[in-house]
């Protein structure tokens, strides 16, 4: 499978708070810029990604709900060890990124920005 090409940067979309569950799932509660509701996410480590030192960082399945609608993607957060923030990725399955964004851990919490 080829790498994702980057979707160019945009607006600002949303702001994100991430915490871990148990068994490499992470739930998230997101709101988007034009819509004062807030929305759910789910993500599940994916079963070919082994987990590293740190939880946040890997491949997961995602699935968010927004509008009575569900969307299903791949969510990949990467972090470069001499960088405080976590890159975020959502890659739909025809490898289009959907969305990108920037997290900070605070008290084992991502919190962050999607565009």
């Amino acid at each position: 499978m080829s790498s994702p090409s980057p979707k160019p940067r945009g607006e600002f979309h949303g702001a994100l708070v991430i915490r871990l569950q148990d068994h490499g799932i992470l739930t998230s509660t997101y709101f988007n810029n034009g819509d004062p509701v807030p929305y759910p996410e789910t993500a599940r480590r994916q079963s070919t990604d082994l987990p590293g030192a740190n939880p946040f960082v890997g491949k997961f399945d995602c699935i968010w709900l927004e509008k009575n609608e569900h969307h299903k993607v791949t969510l990949i957060i990467k972090k470069e060890p001499t960088d405080i923030a976590y890159e975020l990725r959502w890659i739909d399955k025809n490898n289009n990124v959907n969305f990108e964004g920037r997290a900070a851990l605070e008290n084992g919490i991502l919190f962050g920005y999607y565009s």
